[in-house]
């Protein structure tokens, strides 16, 4: 499994509308093959953490490209500049009654 960390500062217009947009992504997200999980935390006010988990690295690109641009164009409405990117192969992940 492979894990997508993206750590994003939100403009003003994200802090009200960041829930919309990552629903939005999560579905597009959730269609692709290879899709294992979609998690936004907010760190804080201004601030969100999206962890994507796809079964392999291609996978997971081929997802990222696949977004729609409505998408993309509403998420750079909602962050101040590009997030702070991280990814890696997936060393445990434990769920209940996964």
């Amino acid at each position: 499994m492979h894990a997508h960390i993206n750590i994003w500062r939100l403009s003003d217009a994200g802090d009200s509308s960041a829930d919309t947009v990552s629903r939005d992504m999560a579905q597009q997200l959730r269609e692709q093959p290879g899709f294992h999980s979609y998690t936004l935390v907010r760190t804080d006010d201004q601030e969100v953490v999206a962890v994507t988990l796809f079964e392999t690295p291609t996978q997971l690109h081929a997802a990222m490209e696949a977004l729609d641009n409505k998408t993309r164009s509403n998420m750079q409405h909602t962050v101040s500049g590009p997030p702070n990117h991280r990814a890696g192969e997936v060393i445990l992940h434990e769920m209940v009654g996964g």
